[in-house]
């Protein structure tokens, strides 16, 4: 079987995450309640701690969608050290934003916004970012990854039959592409793991440049 260079280069990012994981994140703390992320973690053989923290996103406004990604991420770091002050193993906190013509959605709250939010990005390509906070090795690192995705043409029946699987509450956008919420999308730019919820490429970049510091 030939393998495009594509597929070729996410092989070997896929194993370079998972060595990276393996050597230096053996265990993390999870400053987040979804389960979507700890299962990404797990699934590179992350041992997680979930330790949620509630803040109040509501007023975190007047500032773009990036900014205010990385700013409740940053947010969300800060009140886990102000509960847990005393830990030492690497803790991560995220927030996922879809950005959509310069227009940040979140989470919908209930069905009928989640089908005008499917209806929205039906046929057109939207941001997904995500702000992290990352303790580790003494360091706070924020910043931010952004992916691109391409939803196909819905028809009212394929909004419909996915508002019924539930899995629009609780997600940015009200989709999950780990789930039947892949089947909506037609194409992915960028960081799929970003896109989940959790930049695991970015974090395992930053976390390779500090063993090499530390070593150089």
């Amino acid at each position: 079987m030939k393998l495009s260079e594509e597929r070729i280069n996410e092989v070997l990012e896929e194993r370079e995450k998972r060595g990276t994981v393996k050597n230096y994140l053996p265990r993390v703390v999870l400053a987040s309640a979804s389960p979507a992320r700890k299962a990404l973690l797990e699934s590179y053989g992350c041992s997680v701690t979930v330790a949620p923290v509630n803040i109040d996103e509501n007023l975190i406004r007047g500032i773009d969608t990036r900014q205010r990604a990385v700013f409740t991420a940053a947010a969300k770091l800060a009140a886990f050290f102000a509960a847990h002050p005393n830990t030492v193993l690497p803790v991560i906190a995220c927030d996922t934003l879809i950005d959509f013509n310069g227009k940040a959605i979140g989470k919908s709250a209930d069905e009928k916004s989640a089908a005008e939010t499917l209806r929205a990005l039906s046929g057109e390509t939207h941001k997904v970012i995500t702000g992290f906070g990352f303790s580790y090795l003494e360091n706070v690192i924020s910043g931010s990854s952004e992916s691109e995705v391409r939803f196909k043409k819905l028809s009212e029946r394929d909004i419909s039959d996915y508002i019924a699987t539930g899995e629009w509450s609780g997600a940015a956008g009200a989709y999950r592409i780990q789930g039947k919420g892949a089947g909506l999308i037609e194409s992915i730019k960028g960081d799929k793991d970003n896109v989940i919820g959790l930049p695991l490429k970015t974090i395992c970049a930053i976390v390779n440049t500090a063993h090499q510091e530390s070593v150089g």
